[in-house]
């Protein structure tokens, strides 16, 4: 996950209040200042498909209500969101994974969302393999050991191929060029959001 929050222009108040989350060691970072119930009003938080995202969205909400603030939650994708904070519908997300194209847009040009700064949180992108079959097949800590054994994770969703279970295509991931680029023979297989994920995931280790 990124480690970086989005607040929609215009609402200065959103970043500092979310400042004062960090300061609790708790959410996001920004220019601290004081803040009333009344110069808060309501705020619109953006909640993600995924675990880290609720709990950075769900802290944020209870520090905001705490110092007076309404709070609404808002479940929009990650590239759509970009739009809605340019059009006001939500004011903050508060993990973003970056999508070049969408910061371009609306943070370089047209200046309708920026970056609130840093909220501590550091996300690792990999590709994991379940602990059985590292134990048996070692060669697998590396991608070449994957080479000429992409069979062994076939399914019949991907055929003759290796299957490689991705995340929802809205998210952050270059696992299609990397496959390509490695000259690694997997079908890659999109099952949605992580909740998706997960009940495959756990479908696929019982058998």
């Amino acid at each position: 996950m990124s480690d970086r929050f989005r607040v929609r222009r215009g609402r200065p108040i959103v970043a500092a209040v979310l400042a004062l989350v960090v300061v609790a060691g708790l959410a996001a970072a920004g220019t601290a200042t004081a803040t009333t119930s009344k110069s808060c009003g309501t705020v619109t938080l953006n909640e993600q498909a995924w675990a880290g995202s609720t709990a950075n969205t769900y802290v944020a909400k209870a520090v905001l209500q705490k110092i007076g603030c309404k709070v609404k939650i808002t479940q929009i994708t990650e590239i759509p969101v970009y739009q809605a904070m340019a059009n006001g519908k939500t004011d903050a997300v508060l993990e973003d994974w970056q999508h070049v194209d969408q910061y371009k847009q609306y943070i370089t040009k047209q200046h309708t969302v920026v970056m609130g700064g840093p909220n501590g949180v550091t996300g690792h992108i990999g590709w994991y393999i379940p602990t059985y079959l590292m134990q048996q097949y070692p060669q697998f800590k590396t991608w070449k050991g994957l080479k000429g054994k992409e069979s062994i994770f076939k399914s019949p969703e991907s055929g003759s191929q290796g299957m490689f279970l991705g995340g929802d295509p809205s998210y952050v991931q270059k696992d299609q060029q990397l496959i390509k680029a490695l000259g690694l023979n997997f079908k890659f297989v999109s099952v949605g959001a992580e909740p998706a994920q997960v009940a495959r995931w756990s479908q696929l280790y019982k058998q």
